[in-house]
């Protein structure tokens, strides 16, 4: 019907195209009865009496953004107002979707209620499964059932037949031939989603005479697939609410170590005694810790029922104050953001939802915040009233509250749910803008960043014009060994999108739990903030923590957030005996991370090369240092593939330094990352930033010796 890219041996287009409405939907048979074209901006105008539809496509290099709108119709529009089915042809071989579609919601409960309550020291419920299988293709689901599956993260499903990716997925990579095909679904005046079939539809939430103009996916096709991705996003900036990570100023407040309190104390033993309790005990133990995070548990709430027709009733916690519990925190937060300051923390951050509570909030809040508010069908308390005057205020007033009490961040959760929290109100994309809007003004008003939560879906991602943090994945499980490798496998999956747009947060860990050095080795190639939830500091692995932070509490970190390599983007280690492999750079030096997440254990050989990365690699001779095993060898080409066997959950770094003029400098063994801790200065002299044992090479001998901290080296 309409060609949206094409080249010699690949032809995308839209083969149809459907209005929506409340009774009936009506398939557009009718020729566009205009055409014009623009600098490669092409404006389709489809009437009828019926309708009239606008369909835009921007072309530019390879990347076509498609765009909507409809000016008049007969009918009510429905939720999903239109559906666009896609052709490609040829098929693609090999296809990897990350869906918000939420198949793994339920086996997570399990274990959250499980390992959370053990952490405890409470052995409750069942435990969850090991070794669980991901399907591959999943039954279609409307967007009521969607919603009510709290489909607030993103998951990677690697699929053979493109026609059967699973219904709400945000992002498509496939390989056609020597090509590779991707797609975004956006956010604007709506909030768009692939389905079955490879059919775009866009989400209002709003029954509306009409739809307007609103952006509704981005699609590529390129040789290479980094860059594809990359340009996909830079194109979608260009027209909507969000900037990318690489334009935005980098979080401020995530340089060092972090504690968070919530799988340390969880809801029941959060007070401000505790946290300081094990906020000093740790930091006695001779662990620096940066910032520390107050997580959910310190409200002051009640219990409300939610009765939805159709549905159970279920109970949600509703605000009650905007003080802690008086309880649990005896002299408010200003007692404790001072008491944790005066240990040495540098910044307290507080956690709190987008709708500033699970279950909403009470007329009080309202009343302290000086708020209107309405009443949503999904939450038994308050909702602010959908615009962006009211959510500024909100925010505003509380944000300077904490500002006054100490806190330099907030952790706003729950994100998600404004996609379905103003349902037959308002339109769902607007109503996100203004929300997200409101949310980082107030945060640059106030000074404090934002750790988002909860938020990896189109309405959340794609207005991040100033918020640079938000979480990878579904939450972390302690001592879950299969949720140990979903997790890794799941957040640098998930990276191909969120690092365009964000840091990516890997979340929290518990240094003892048995995966610890796989969690570590991940979340420190990802660039995003590194923090424990240590509830035992006599348990703590201190020998771990010293690999990663800097005499000064910095901590060791990547030029930019670590992706999968180019051999396992159509492979799933988790279900496949092939490893987990990311890769990323220090400097001049690349790296790549290694990890051991097949499902079924055991042993898995597999190799890594440079040649899988998106970097244009100088050829030449390389050293490799194995962090882990202090294993060095040399290659003569990047291109050559080194093995690597791992055992189950185990995982390591390796670093390649190409040797120039006869000297390759790889940096402190006794870190992680052995090159960030030193400064080459005239190419033949080193200065370190912390003690330790600097390895090199040098006229064909790997040398090593012990360097103080700050003093000038000639090699």
């Amino acid at each position: 019907m309409i060609k949206l890219i094409s080249n010699k041996n690949v032809d995308i287009r839209i083969e149809s195209i459907k209005i929506l409405g409340v009774n009936e939907e009506r398939e557009i048979k009718r020729r566009p009865t205009l055409i014009q074209e623009v600098n490669k901006s092409t404006l389709y105008v489809f009437e009828d009496d019926g309708y009239n539809l606008e369909l835009r496509i921007d072309e530019n290099d390879g990347i076509s953004v498609l765009g909507a709108g409809i000016l008049t119709s007969s009918q009510k529009l429905g939720i999903e107002p239109l559906e666009i089915k896609i052709s490609i042809k040829p098929l693609p071989e090999k296809t990897l979707v990350l869906t918000n579609l939420n198949f793994l919601g339920k086996t997570y409960e399990t274990a959250m209620r499980y390992y959370n309550m053990k952490v405890l020291g409470v052995e409750k419920g069942v435990p969850p499964p090991e070794n669980i299988s991901l399907p591959s293709q999943h039954a279609p689901l409307d967007v009521i059932q969607h919603y009510g599956s709290v489909p607030a993260w993103l998951y990677p499903i690697h699929v053979d037949d493109i026609g059967k990716i699973p219904s709400f997925t945000v992002m498509i990579l496939s390989r056609i031939r020597e090509y590779y095909f991707a797609a975004l679904g956006l956010a604007d005046n709506s909030v768009t989603y692939f389905h079955p079939g490879t059919c775009i539809k866009p989400y209002t939430g709003f029954e509306e005479d009409t739809l307007r103009f609103t952006w509704l996916a981005a699609l590529g096709l390129k040789n290479n697939p980094y860059e594809l991705i990359e340009r996909l996003f830079e194109q979608a900036s260009l027209r909507l609410n969000f900037k990318l990570r690489v334009h935005k100023e980098k979080p401020k407040n995530f340089s060092g170590l972090g504690w968070c309190s919530w799988n340390a104390l969880g809801l029941r033993d959060l007070t401000s005694k505790n946290v300081l309790s094990v906020v000093r005990d740790l930091i006695v133990r001779g662990i620096r810790l940066s910032y520390v995070i107050i997580d959910d548990g310190w409200q002051a709430e009640k219990e409300e029922e939610l009765r939805i027709p159709g549905y159970a009733p279920i109970k949600l916690r509703v605000l009650e104050d905007l003080e802690p519990n008086s309880e649990k925190f005896e002299g408010g937060f200003s007692t404790l953001v001072r008491e944790l300051k005066n240990l040495g923390i540098r910044h307290v951050g507080l956690w709190h939802t987008l709708n500033l509570h699970w279950g909403g909030f009470s007329e009080r809040v309202a009343n302290e915040l000086n708020v209107a508010t309405i009443k949503s069908l999904i939450q038994p308390g308050c909702a602010l009233s959908p615009s962006f005057s009211e959510y500024f205020r909100a925010y505003k007033n509380l944000y300077s509250k904490l500002n006054k009490e100490g806190f330099s961040f907030v952790k706003v959760d729950n994100q998600w749910i404004i996609e379905p929290l103003y349902l037959g109100v308002e339109n769902a994309g607007s109503v996100a803008k203004k929300a997200q809007n409101a949310l980082q003004e107030a945060s640059v008003e106030s000074g404090l960043e934002i750790l988002n939560c909860m938020s990896m879906t189109p309405s959340c991602l794609f207005n991040y014009w100033r918020s640079n943090v938000v979480r990878a994945s579904i939450d972390y499980v302690p001592f879950w060994r299969s949720g140990a490798k979903l997790h890794n496998y799941l957040c640098l999956y998930n990276s191909l999108l969120v690092s365009q747009i964000a840091y990516p947060d890997y979340d929290m860990f518990i240094t003892y739990d048995e995966a610890s050095l796989l969690h570590l080795i991940f979340r420190i190639l990802s660039g995003g903030p590194i923090y424990i939830t240590d509830r035992e500091a006599d348990k703590t692995n201190f020998v771990l923590l010293r690999k990663i932070l800097l005499p000064d509490g910095d901590v060791v970190k990547p030029e930019e957030p670590a992706l999968p390599t180019l051999d396992i983007l159509f492979k799933n280690p988790y279900m496949e005996p092939v490893l987990l492999k990311a890769f990323t750079k220090v400097g001049k030096h690349f790296v790549i991370g290694v990890g051991n997440v097949y499902r079924h254990g055991g042993v898995v050989k597999d190799n890594v090369s440079l040649a899988f990365t998106k970097y244009r690699i100088p050829r030449g001779d390389y050293l490799v240092y194995r962090v882990l095993t202090n294993e060095r060898f040399l290659v003569d080409s990047p291109d050559e593939r080194v093995e690597i066997e791992l055992d189950e959950l185990e995982a390591d770094v390796l670093v390649f330094t190409r040797i120039e003029d006869g000297l390759g400098v790889v940096g402190l063994r006794d870190y992680l990352l052995p090159p960030y801790p030193i400064r080459i200065k005239n190419e033949t002299s080193v200065e370190t930033r912390a003690p330790g044992t600097l390895i090199y090479y040098k006229d064909g001998d790997i040398i090593e010796i012990s360097l103080r901290e700050g003093v000038l080296h000639e090699l």
